[in-house]
């Protein structure tokens, strides 16, 4: 077991959190990975599909409009081509999800390579997907936030198997059809790691898993299934960001205190770390939520 410096940011960018009238367009999804970083490519691949697994369970071909970038096709130039030439109206979701080797420096994030003049900021991501003019723009953003010359700690793979579904879920119809507003919602608080592998109690002992402690919880909450029989329900009021914010919030310290109980909280170097908790942010029109 080890903690990553794995920081999970989900940014929401969107015209009132209040709901309205469903959307009749598509939900149009970019999921990009890191697989050119040789050490982390196999869960880099798993993590698209398991990214790939939840939409197309909750939303229909004929609304799904996803595009995979990895290898060379994830660099400056080959994403923005990519969203240069997406195909979006404004009745359209956009969403937009990055999984690999991240890096902070001087109040920026960006990804790989980390020499200056080949850099991803993921600035400019956000402004190329904002001027898509979609009616909701979703960002998120699974990898670390180090200093480039930190090193990095692979996050792990889980397994994902992609079934299709016939109409829009509930709980998709919620979240990307009827939802506007501006949400940002932070997987670990600044200068806080966050757990790279997921962790329930059965039988007295610890169970770990492969996966992300909070994507693995995002994951099930989108309807995948996970081998945690303390976690057999769904939230009962998931039908907005806030209530899922709160769901991952609740969950995410519960489990972080597991690991803390159990003295699993070692980085993939071996060094110990004294951290009380990884703290689930989220923020409504610069508003932190409670």
């Amino acid at each position: 077991m080890y903690v990553a410096r794995f920081i999970l940011t989900l940014v929401f960018c969107v015209a009132s959190l209040s709901h309205s009238a469903l959307a009749d367009g598509r939900l149009v999804a970019i999921i990009a990975v890191d697989t050119l970083s040789g050490e982390i490519k196999r869960d880099m691949q798993t993590n698209a599909k398991m990214l790939e697994t939840a939409l197309r369970r909750n939303v229909p071909p004929h609304r799904l409009d996803i595009h995979i970038l990895k290898d060379n096709g994830w660099s400056r130039d080959g994403a923005s081509q990519t969203i240069r030439d997406l195909n979006v109206s404004e009745d359209d979701a956009l969403f937009f999800f990055y999984s690999g080797h991240g890096y902070y420096q001087n109040g920026s994030f960006f990804t790989p390579p980390a020499d200056q003049g080949n850099r991803l900021y993921f600035s400019d991501v956000r402004n190329a997907l904002l001027g898509k003019g979609a009616r909701l723009t979703v960002s998120v953003l699974d990898c670390c936030q180090t200093h480039p010359g930190d090193v990095n700690v692979a996050p792990a793979p889980g397994p994902a198997d992609v079934s299709t579904t016939d109409e829009v879920s509930t709980l998709f119809q919620d979240l990307f059809f009827a939802s506007h507003g501006e949400f940002i919602l932070n997987s670990s608080s600044p200068r806080e790691y966050a757990l790279s592998k997921y962790l329930w109690l059965t039988n007295g002992q610890v169970a770990v898993t492969n996966g992300s402690l909070f994507t693995t919880l995002l994951a099930r909450s989108w309807g995948a299934t996970i081998f945690d029989e303390t976690l057999t329900a769904l939230p009962t009021q998931v039908d907005s960001w806030q209530e899922l914010y709160r769901f991952l919030r609740h969950h995410t310290h519960q489990r972080f205190e597991l690991a803390r109980e159990y003295r699993l909280l070692t980085l993939g170097n071996g060094r110990q770390i004294n951290q009380r908790t990884q703290t689930v942010r989220a923020h409504h029109d610069g508003r932190l939520l409670e």
